[in-house]
């Protein structure tokens, strides 16, 4: 009788933890909702891409305060952070791509890209083909943020945040910070 209690507490506790994690990717939905980049940033003229560059840092402070607020995750443009970005995106979403694909991928390129900028240098830009993309990082580089959140979100796992990030360190020949 005993060993089938915890077995029943530990479904129970298993289905809470689910249906939380659950509700905190419905409540960064609810969150994004109020962006002003609903769309995506592959589709917009040259000045919508102007608007949207310079709004970026907000943008990426936005979604650190609906990742700290959902998810109980720190973030602070650190190294370190590309790897909670994969957590989150795990524990929020799981093997799922979120229904509001757009607006998350916006939340999570801007500080995706952001926090890359922020340690590898570079600038944001917008590219008729590509949509934004951050040039320059390290000197050389051009990096597409959104194109890569999105692809983690539809690949999972083997578009890693964290392996893309320490792979573009050592393209540039470096560790990076």
């Amino acid at each position: 009788m005993l060993i089938k209690l915890l077995i029943f507490v530990l479904i129970l506790g298993g289905l809470i933890v689910l249906l939380t994690v659950r509700k905190a990717s419905r409540q960064y939905h609810r969150g994004v909702r109020a962006s002003l980049w609903d769309g995506s940033p592959l589709d917009m003229d040259p000045e919508r891409a102007r608007r949207f560059i310079e709004d970026i840092p907000r943008q990426a402070d936005k979604h650190r305060e609906l990742v700290k607020r959902n998810f109980a995750t720190e973030l602070s443009y650190r190294k370190s952070d590309f790897a909670r970005l994969d957590e989150v995106i795990e524990k929020g979403w799981g093997h799922s791509t979120p229904k509001r694909i757009d607006a998350v991928v916006v939340g999570f390129g801007c500080y995706f890209g952001e926090t890359i900028r922020r340690l590898q240098g570079g600038e944001w830009a917008y590219d008729k083909g590509r949509g934004i993309v951050l040039r320059d990082v390290g000197g050389r580089a051009v990096v597409e943020p959104f194109d890569k959140v999105r692809r983690r979100f539809r690949n999972g796992d083997r578009d890693s945040l964290s392996l893309f990030y320490l792979a573009l360190t050592r393209k540039l020949g470096g560790g990076g910070q």
